[in-house]
């Protein structure tokens, strides 16, 4: 297992979109750093693609050792325009801004 870089983030986005059998009923969480290690076009047309099929897609951000968000501010700028909800929190806010956002 590599940590701390490397990802390529659109690789999984289009395996997750490979497993979507009904957009409008799937919710998917992307966490992550943002920090693009392959190919970020693919990561932000996938992105697109996803949302405008109906699918919520929820972004993650990293945090770091004292819990504060660290993370590519422009990656998850350009997610966001194509549909992404990003967020940065500690696990115990989770809950409520996964609550506030799928509504």
């Amino acid at each position: 297992v590599q940590l701390g870089g490397g990802t390529d983030i659109a690789l999984a986005m289009q395996y997750a979109a490979g497993r979507v059998v009904n957009p409008r009923r799937t919710l998917l969480v992307l966490i992550s750093d943002f920090y693009e290690g392959g190919d970020s076009s693919a990561l932000l047309k996938t992105t697109l693609r996803l949302h405008e099929s109906g699918v919520k897609l929820l972004g993650l951000a990293a945090l770091d050792e004292r819990a504060e968000p660290d993370y590519d501010h422009k990656m998850a700028q350009q997610l966001a325009n194509r549909g992404m909800e990003i967020g940065a929190m500690t696990p115990d806010q989770l809950a409520d801004w996964v609550g506030r956002t799928i509504h």
